[in-house]
């Protein structure tokens, strides 16, 4: 019995391996490779959980929106995730996941990285968005159960029953947003919208708020990082939100409910900075509220407070920092809009956030009330968010490499007819091997 195919979802950010049918991935790593400044060691991968302080690495990302380039930091990835997974190359199969419009150039670069480099016997490619949506017919059918048993077990009531072949996925990556429509179990390429608002981008506009305003973090990316994962949010009316920080700047005055503290690594006693006086925190005490703690006590910490929905905010208001794009709101309206009328309806009622930029709580909820009044005709809409939704690519990708046992480019073939003529598909070949449905037609 052959062995299970290796799953690999490389995204922007984060690297996520495994094999054919498992329901989480073995391996999660950063996909990146770090080199400490004035050194000539390259960290890969976990490896640079090593090291404590992150403002001594430099970084370099094999991926940009998606697109594969840098090609050796990517099979230094991949030879780290292998290893972990404890595959044989030679000797298996191997599913990957890319975005809805890569280009044939990242793709052949990829190929070769799988059959040159590591030797495996097939490879299939996935769009991103084509696995996030076989995974939500499991999602939609769980959500359905749940709102049932809060209507006394009946069915909740819905202008429009679910239709599993027809969902827009909205894709919240690091450095882009994507929203795919999915029909038929294929991507619908003319109708991608993508924005270069991601969460590299909403990183770097918190740390230049912090810095001109309180103190300079220049180059502590990885601590803004998690004080945004910890501490922000999306506003609901985002001028209330404001409202609620005026008059609450003043060093010693009183608190909004909105302020909150994150406590800054040493790297000594405190090796990861923390949230606290958050409202939202289950350790949240009101009495130590009343008064903002002195900027004389230890540890050192930040003051937050508009900047915790400022940063999010560009999402929806790209022009607030110059960038001439659409919002969040408007990018998924627009590629619902493009799609066949008789599809729309369907695509309005199943928008699946994805990504680990769906984590940021009111994003749901802000974008299911404003996509409402973009849509020409009454449509019903309904933005529903995993609970793990940076891992809803790779459990889709697992699924589907579990049960599509012939859709796999042999390396015979790839060496046969050549890199370019897999991609673009000249017809099938006369020994009657298959091609990658999605590289061929």
């Amino acid at each position: 019995m052959d062995p299970p195919a290796v799953v690999i979802d490389a995204g922007t950010y984060e690297v996520r391996a495994g094999l054919a049918g498992d329901d989480a991935p073995r391996y999660r790593a950063p996909n990146c490779t770090a080199r400490p400044k004035q050194q000539l060691q390259v960290l890969v991968a976990d490896e640079i959980y090593t090291i404590k302080n992150h403002a001594q690495l430099e970084f370099s990302r094999p991926l940009e929106r998606g697109v594969l380039v840098h090609a050796g930091a990517q099979r230094d990835v991949f030879e780290r995730c292998f290893s972990k997974v404890q595959c044989t190359p030679r000797d298996s199969r191997i599913v990957v996941t890319e975005c809805a419009v890569n280009p044939p150039s990242a793709r052949k670069a990829c190929d070769e990285i799988l059959f040159e480099d590591f030797g495996f016997l097939g490879r299939m490619r996935l769009p991103s968005a084509v696995c996030a949506a076989a995974k939500s017919k499991e999602i939609l059918e769980d959500r359905e159960r749940h709102l049932a048993t809060q209507h006394g077990g009946k069915p909740a009531e819905k202008r429009l029953p679910y239709n599993h072949d027809c969902v827009l996925i909205c894709d919240m990556g690091h450095s882009a947003s994507t929203a795919t429509p999915v029909l038929s179990g294929g991507a619908h390429d003319y109708a991608v919208r993508r924005s270069d608002v991601g969460g590299q981008l909403v990183t770097g506009y918190l740390r230049d708020l912090i810095s001109y305003r309180q103190m300079e973090v220049f180059d502590e990316t990885a601590t803004i990082d998690k004080l945004k994962r910890d501490l922000c949010y999306v506003a609901q009316d985002f001028d209330s939100e404001l409202a609620k920080c005026d008059g609450t700047t003043k060093e010693h005055g009183t608190a909004s409910d909105v302020y909150a503290e994150f406590v800054l690594p040493d790297y000594h006693t405190i090796d990861a900075g923390y949230a606290r006086l958050d409202t939202r925190h289950p350790a949240y005490n009101p009495e130590e509220r009343r008064r903002r703690t002195r900027p004389d006590t230890s540890p050192q910490f930040l003051r937050v407070e508009s900047e915790r929905f400022c940063g999010p905010e560009l999402h929806f208001s790209p022009q607030d920092i110059g960038l001439k794009q659409c919002g969040l709101t408007e990018l998924v309206a627009d590629s619902i809009l493009k799609c066949p009328h008789a599809m729309r309806p369907n695509l309005s009622a199943q928008v699946m956030l994805v990504g680990g930029g769906a984590r940021c709580p009111g994003l749901r909820e802000r974008l299911q009330r404003e996509l409402r009044p973009l849509m020409l005709e009454p449509y019903d809409v309904e933005v529903v968010a995993p609970r793990e939704p940076e891992l809803t690519v790779f459990q889709g990708a697992a699924m589907l490499a579990r049960d599509n046992e012939g859709q796999y480019l042999s390396k015979l073939d790839w060496e046969e007819y050549g890199a370019d003529r897999c991609l673009v598909g000249f017809g099938r070949p006369e020994n009657g091997s298959s091609y990658d449905a999605m590289d061929v037609g």
